[in-house]
């Protein structure tokens, strides 16, 4: 999102209104173009409209982003990933090698990125078995089912949602 909003502004010389439907709009397009480069080396982040000039000429954003963008603007938070991985294993002895099979879940695990790095990390491919959305669904459902037969507390340390800290035009900087 950052950087669709720093190459609008450079293109068109304005920066973005602090209006959270362009906002939301921006975000979208964002999430669409991260989409396309798990298939593609290049896609276009395309919206019609984003907003208007202080004359009423209406803008869009139209930027082209590579892979290699893509990568480069996340490799530091997959990197800091496998670092809690690793963390995690060391707090119980483990190593890396001593892990059978890695198994990636979730929309994120679909970044070409994320597959290099976990293979780099782990000494070998991740699993491509499992559908990666069906996966976090089941988990869901079989937390759910666990849930029901409990009759006390249950302390859960995942989110549905990012916790965040709000900002001004309705953004939130994501904890």
């Amino acid at each position: 999102v950052d950087h669709l909003a720093f190459r609008f502004s450079e293109k068109h010389g304005v920066p973005l209104p602090e209006d959270p439907v362009v906002w939301q709009r921006l975000r979208d397009a964002a999430e669409e173009t991260k989409i396309a480069l798990s298939e593609a080396e290049r896609a276009s982040a395309r919206v019609p409209y984003l907003c208007r000039t202080d004359d009423g000429r209406t803008i869009d954003l139209e930027v082209e982003v590579t892979r290699a963008e893509l990568d480069a603007l996340t490799e530091r938070l997959v990197d800091r990933s496998l670092e809690v991985c690793r963390e995690v294993l060391a707090a119980k002895g483990l190593t890396t090698s001593d892990v059978q099979e890695v198994l990636l879940v979730g929309g994120q695990s679909r970044m070409p990125l994320v597959w290099r790095k976990v293979a780099q990390a782990f000494g070998r491919e991740p699993n491509r078995s499992v559908h990666p959305d069906e996966a976090v669904a089941i988990g869901a459902a079989l937390l759910a089912d666990s849930a029901a037969r409990i009759d006390s507390v249950v302390l859960i340390d995942v989110l549905a949602m990012g916790i965040g800290v709000g900002l001004p035009g309705g953004r939130m900087a994501t904890l």
